[in-house]
């Protein structure tokens, strides 16, 4: 909420320096001191908690997919092979990072480069606001070269590993909320994540196709919503 309000503050400095109605370029190299003390920490901390929750949301990738092999393919001795499927993840900084101590002086390094483009833009362009999660499934990139279904998988795993760790941390389960779920997943999936979710304590599902739903998942209260009511069926 810290470094949300001071990104405000520079943005609107930016945007008036653009337009001319402010011409004194360092009054913004306040905001600018605070982003970096604030954001050093928040990328710090967003490192630490990926790096806690990623094995075990490879683990859950890895049960939820059942080990299968699908259509992720290699090329071994000049034939396409089919893999099984691993998935990756990487945290992408505005900025490049090799360990935590150096993070600060590269972001005050960053700010230099990217100054002329903020000047011209009107908007801070460096920080862990424009930071984002590459996902790989065997070192392809899964925006691009993922079907669906993995994409949904990985986002699932994900989600059970961040509620694993929050469980631990506060010693008390949370609610799991999940949205069309088992849209795009096959069959052998569904039906996995079904019994998984079965152990997950209260979990809430909502879907506009009830037929898409796992067995296991069937068996839970069921509530439909017509004319702006919720029914119990």
């Amino acid at each position: 909420m810290d470094y949300q309000k001071v990104l405000e503050q520079r943005n609107k400095f930016l945007k008036d320096y653009r337009e001319k109605k402010e011409s004194n370029w360092e009054g913004q190299s306040g905001f600018k001191v605070q982003l970096v003390q604030l954001g050093t920490e928040i990328i710090k901390r967003r490192k630490n908690f990926l790096e806690q929750i990623f094995p075990q949301a490879q683990k859950y990738y890895q049960e939820i997919s059942a080990g299968m092999v699908n259509n992720s393919q290699h090329m071994v001795n000049n034939r396409y092979m089919l893999t099984k499927e691993k998935l990756k993840l990487e945290y992408k900084p505005t900025f490049f990072v090799r360990r935590p101590e150096e993070i600060e002086q590269n972001y005050l390094l960053a700010f230099e480069e990217a100054e002329n483009r903020e000047k011209s833009w009107g908007v801070t362009l460096i920080g862990p606001h424009r930071d984002d999660i590459e996902l790989k499934i065997n070192n392809y990139d899964l925006r691009e070269f993922g079907s669906q279904g993995q994409a949904r998988t990985a986002m699932l795993a994900l989600k059970l590993a961040a509620m694993d760790y929050l469980a631990e941390l506060r010693e008390q389960t949370p609610i799991l909320l999940l949205d069309e779920v088992f849209a795009d997943l096959d069959e052998k999936r569904t039906e996995y994540l079904s019994g998984l979710l079965e152990k997950k304590g209260q979990v809430f599902i909502a879907t506009s196709k009830e037929k898409e739903l796992g067995g296991k998942a069937l068996k839970g209260k069921k509530f439909h919503i017509r004319e702006n009511q919720v029914l119990e069926s």
